[in-house]
């Protein structure tokens, strides 16, 4: 009878430790979803806004062939610097 109670006892303690470990997978399975969906969402946000962009892109249509020799002759620096004034006025 001893025997059997300790047994009962044994296996009574290891069903508290994997049900305390099963507890620990659940909530990390449950984190790893929530950033699943997170990044769903930001990824289908951002392509959105990639699609809206290319719209506005098609909707300008073809520059004007004065518009490619004006930039030619600016220096790089110069033309990175405008991009950057131009991105933060559209944020």
């Amino acid at each position: 009878m001893d025997r059997i109670n300790r047994n009962v006892a044994g296996n009574s303690t290891r069903l508290d430790k994997l049900q305390s470990e099963q507890l620990k997978n659940s909530r990390g399975i449950l984190q790893a979803q929530k950033t699943a969906e997170r990044y769903i969402i930001k990824r289908q946000t951002l392509m959105n806004r990639r699609e809206e962009c290319n719209k506005s892109v098609r909707d300008l249509g073809v520059l004007p062939e004065e518009a490619f020799h004006k930039y030619t002759n600016e220096a790089q620096v110069e033309r990175v610097s405008s991009y950057n004034i131009v991105a933060v006025e559209q944020c």
